[in-house]
């Protein structure tokens, strides 16, 4: 690692590995904190059996109480004595953060007309900005450039005729669009 992580950095970033997220996007998420709090961009975790066993590891950290991947962090070299502590605490987090995040049953609610009117993408990203996810978080989780996301959101923001991030959640929440306030003038608060 670069710099000494603190206590309070680690618990943060254990409760950020616990924050909801999409089906289908949390794994690169969890890879992502992973390489993170080790300070190596070699970590891998391997999400099918297939993987585990093609792949050659140099070192591997066990999670505990895994029966299916993955089963191991994977990297090319040692852990520096700094990492292996931070590792120690990271592994059993790690595993009940995979093993819930697997019992996910159901994707989030998506309104009717983002259906009609939005790309698979832009729902995406409508959806991670509705929780309140900043561009870089949603960049971060999506694998994508936040200016791509940027972009997203503007389109999405045109497409379903919202003006902000709030119109967006409400429209989320109540699965349809928010009814528009307007002020004694005749403006629109939305």
């Amino acid at each position: 690692m670069n710099e000494p992580i603190e206590v309070a950095e680690l618990v943060t970033c254990i409760q950020e590995l616990y924050r909801p997220s999409l089906r289908g996007h949390w794994q690169r998420r969890v890879l992502n904190r992973v390489r993170r709090w080790l300070g190596r961009d070699d970590a891998t975790l391997f999400w099918t059996e297939d993987e585990e066993v093609a792949t050659p590891c140099g070192a591997r950290i066990v999670l505990p109480d895994r029966s299916r991947a993955p089963r191991w962090i994977c990297l090319q070299g040692p852990l520096s004595p700094e990492s292996k502590a931070i590792a120690q605490v990271l592994v059993g987090h790690l595993a009940t953060v995979v093993t819930l995040m697997e019992a996910e049953v159901a994707p989030p609610e998506i309104p009717p007309r983002w259906r009609s009117r939005l790309t698979q993408r832009q729902v995406q990203v409508a959806l991670l900005a509705a929780e309140g996810s900043s561009n870089d978080d949603i960049a971060a989780e999506l694998g994508i450039a936040p200016r791509t996301v940027a972009r997203l959101l503007q389109e999405t923001f045109l497409r379903l005729e919202v003006s902000n991030r709030t119109a967006l959640a409400a429209e989320c929440a109540l699965g349809r669009p928010p009814t528009p306030y307007f002020d004694s003038q005749g403006h629109s608060g939305l």
